[in-house]
C-alpha cells in the first residue's frame, strides 16, 4: 500500500545536491521574531519537524526564510534553498 512521507530534504538550489547539516530554525510565520524550534538535517539533507498546530511557519535555514503551510503538524516538505 501507501505510505505517508516521512521526512523532507533540504537541496541547495544552484547545484541541486541535498544540503547535510543545515540549521533550521521555525517560527510563526505572524511572529517571525520568535523562534519556537530549531533543526538540523542529517548528512543526507533530510529532515523532519513536529509542530504543535497547523497553520503558517516560517523557517530560516542557512540564513534564506521560506513559508510552509503545515496541514498536518509536520513539516516534512522537499525544500530547495
Amino acid at each position: 500500500g501507501f505510505r505517508a512521507k516521512t521526512f523532507g530534504r533540504i537541496y541547495d538550489k544552484e547545484t541541486g545536491k541535498p544540503i547535510p547539516f543545515a540549521k533550521i530554525k521555525v517560527s510563526f510565520a505572524d511572529n517571525p521574531g520568535q523562534v519556537i524550534l530549531t533543526a538540523v538535517s542529517d548528512i543526507t539533507g533530510r529532515y523532519y519537524i513536529l509542530v504543535a498546530d497547523k497553520g503558517d511557519y516560517l523557517l530560516n535555514i542557512e540564513g534564506k526564510s521560506l513559508t510552509i503551510e503545515a496541514a498536518e503538524k509536520v513539516i516534512n516538505f522537499d525544500l530547495w534553498v
